[in-house]
């Protein structure tokens, strides 16, 4: 219990000897969470004491909510609001900063109103709270809102890769297609990851014989994690010229013209 227009301030454990008054602000602004409220006005003129109502807006088949929390199927979606009042008069007031918290850690840009989440999967279950800033600027914490995740289970794979077979020096890709919340891929080449490889595609450019082998790609989500069948990758070597009756075909020589050209004078010479 404080005096009317002072504030509790909670300072880590440990020894300084302070010589100024100074000394103790700049400990209070460094290490006191509340920096605001060492210089607040009284409690009454603020709203110090606000209440702040958090409902949610659940979606996804068997999805429920009480007041204080929500169950949501692997897949759904939820969306926070917080409202915030004046304790003693229960007087709306407009919050001129917000930030939103899952399991006490501040989520990186949910400053908004709302706080909304699509296609929900285990990473976010939690405890949420929001902490709005009111015009005099009092820092107030709603209390926690409880979202449970239902199981996503292992990725299933829709679409596997494809063996393909291609000339040396060519351009392949590989590709797959899955569902089952946020997933992650690692593409193998006869069972070794392949460095850098973690899209849903994977693309050789001038493919060689080196190359060839069994790819698959490891789908994950935060739950589990399914491999893909199997996809060979062929690599047919490149030679010379080719043409029909077996090897020779193209222009001939210029060593075979004086050849064609005695041949020509001989047959000229017995038709005479």
């Amino acid at each position: 219990t404080t005096a009317p227009g002072t504030d509790k301030v909670f300072v880590p454990a440990y020894a300084h000897v302070m010589d100024s008054a100074a000394d103790l602000a700049d400990a209070i602004t460094s290490h006191a969470g509340n920096t605001a409220g060492k210089t607040s006005t009284h409690p009454g003129q603020t709203a110090i004491a606000a209440d702040i109502i958090v409902t949610a807006t659940v979606t996804g088949s068997g999805a429920t909510k009480t007041a204080t929390s929500a169950t949501i199927p692997a897949g759904g979606g939820f969306t926070l609001t917080a409202s915030l009042f004046s304790g003693s008069t229960q007087t709306p007031i407009t919050p001129v900063a917000r930030q939103w918290y899952r399991d006490n850690f501040a989520i990186t840009g949910a400053t908004a109103a709302t706080h909304t989440v699509t296609n929900a999967d285990g990473t976010h279950a939690g405890a949420y709270a929001v902490t709005l800033t009111t015009p005099a600027g009092e820092l107030v914490t709603s209390p926690a809102f409880t979202v449970t995740v239902g199981a996503l289970g292992a990725p299933v794979i829709t679409a596997h890769p494809v063996s393909q077979t291609i000339a040396a020096g060519g351009s392949v890709t590989f590709t797959v297609t899955a569902t089952g919340g946020t997933l992650t891929y690692q593409w193998m080449r006869n069972g070794a990851a392949i460095s850098g490889a973690t899209g849903a595609t994977y693309t050789i450019a001038n493919a060689q014989q080196s190359h060839e082998g069994d790819y698959t790609v490891r789908v994950s989500n935060s739950d589990a994690s399914t491999t893909s069948n199997a996809a060979t990758l062929t690599v047919n070597a490149t030679g010379g010229n080719s043409g029909s009756g077996g090897g020779g075909g193209g222009a001939p020589t210029l060593f075979l013209l004086p050849a064609l050209a005695l041949l020509f004078a001989l047959a000229r010479r017995n038709q005479k």
